[in-house]
Order: structure tokens, then sequence, then C-alpha cells
């Protein structure tokens, strides 16, 4: 309980992660960067019944439903396409069309919360650009550190930060994305320029670091999904209080 509210407490004190520079240690490292090249991200896309405020909401209400309306593989975080937004009221088919595949179920786009998971291979250590682009809401946390966040119904907006890794190699990768109704669209560029579907992998698709992207990113069926998603932003929270 102390913890949901720590995230409450966080939601309403930054609503808007703006230029923060944050750093991935390299005790979030997963592996070292496989030899396969990725094949995307995996996204679960699920239609809410109603109005939500948030990012929280969102997640809250999502970890209550039995299942995604929709499943696919997201090629890179785009949709529809790079700076883009579509009309909510389309089937999902037209939306995950350009940068996403393997879509199964079936929705038209309106209330709904997306979640993008999966493993981001960074090939040398350094510093980063990620710019985050969303109507309504959306958060970026790599392993336990939320990079960016706009957590509130919002238009179309973005915010770039800066992520330095102490180390190359894979690391968890969550992204998180609300909608409530009119315009949607998510966009995630790294150093300007759309991820690469080959610096991408799915945890489905990657057994040597299933059992600890497991770990990292748990399945949104419970309220783990809620505590792995904002556990950067607690952390945030205790070093700025």
């Amino acid at each position: 309980m102390r913890l949901i509210t720590v995230l409450f407490a966080a939601l309403l004190i930054f609503p808007t992660l703006t230029a923060q520079a944050v750093v991935i240690p390299a005790s979030e490292r997963l592996s070292d960067v496989p030899a396969s090249a990725g094949t995307g991200l995996s996204g679960s896309y699920y239609r809410l019944p109603g109005y939500v405020p948030d990012v929280l909401s969102a997640a809250t209400v999502a970890a209550k439903l039995v299942e995604p309306s929709a499943r696919f593989t997201a090629l890179t975080l785009c949709f529809p396409r790079c700076g883009a937004t579509t009309k909510d009221g389309g089937p999902i088919e037209a939306y995950v069309a350009m940068n996403g595949t393997d879509l199964t179920g079936s929705a038209n786009l309106g209330a709904s919360f997306t979640r993008f998971s999966g493993a981001l291979a960074i090939a040398k250590a350094g510093t980063y650009a990620f710019s985050l682009y969303s109507d309504d809401g959306a958060m970026l946390s790599i392993g336990n550190t939320v990079v960016a966040a706009m957590l509130k119904q919002q238009p179309w907006a973005g915010v770039t930060t800066s992520a330095t890794f102490e180390q190359p190699g894979l690391y968890a990768i969550q992204l998180l994305q609300f909608d409530i109704g009119g315009y949607t669209g998510i966009t995630l560029l790294l150093d300007s320029s759309a991820l690469p579907t080959a610096a991408l992998y799915d945890t489905g698709r990657l057994e040597s670091v299933t059992a600890k992207l497991s770990a990292s990113v748990p399945e949104p069926n419970s309220l783990s999904l809620l505590v792995a998603g904002l556990l950067g932003f607690t952390t945030l929270y205790r070093r700025r209080g």
C-alpha cells in the first residue's frame, strides 16, 4: 500500500519529466548483445471500458483484464508511423500495419492502454538521446529507470531526455501509453532516428535471457505491472524528496 501511495504522489508531483539526464547502471544489464539480430518488441493493446486520466490509472484497469484485445510485434516504436497520429475509431490493423507485424486479435482504436516490452541492445557505452512523443500520455523505462514520461492526458507532444549507459549490453525496455479518445499515436526516437528492429528483442524469442527478462518485465495480469513499470518513478521520487 505504501508503494502505491508513493507512486500516486510521484504522479501528482512529476506529471512530466523534461530534459532529465539519467544513468543506466551496469547492474541493470541482462546480458551481452546477442549475436543474432532482434526481431522487434512485444506489443499488447488493451481496449479500456471508459475514460482514464493518466498512465497509472490505465495500467491499473488493464491489469484487471484477462487478455489484451490484440497482440503484435513492434518492429520499431512508431505508430501509426514516426511523428504521426491517427483518428480513433479505425481498426487496429491499419494502426499497426506500417511498423508492426504478427497481429492477433482485433479492436477499434479508442480509450486504451498499450504496452511495448522486451529488450534493447546498446552496442556501445555512452550517452544517448531518447525523444518520446505521444497522444495521450506515455512512459519509457529501461531496466528499473524511468527515462522519459508524460503521464497525463495531452494532445500530441514530446520530450527529449538523455540516458548514459555505463556498459554495452542488453537492457529490459518498457514503453507504456494510454489514449482517452480523439487521436492516438506514439513515437520513440533514439538519437533522432527510429529504433532499429535489429536492436529490439521480444522476450519469448530470446531464450538465453528469457528468465531474467520475465523477472524484469512481468506479465500485465496483476499489479506487478504497476510496480515494475513505475519502479523508477519511485526511486526518482525518493531521491528528490
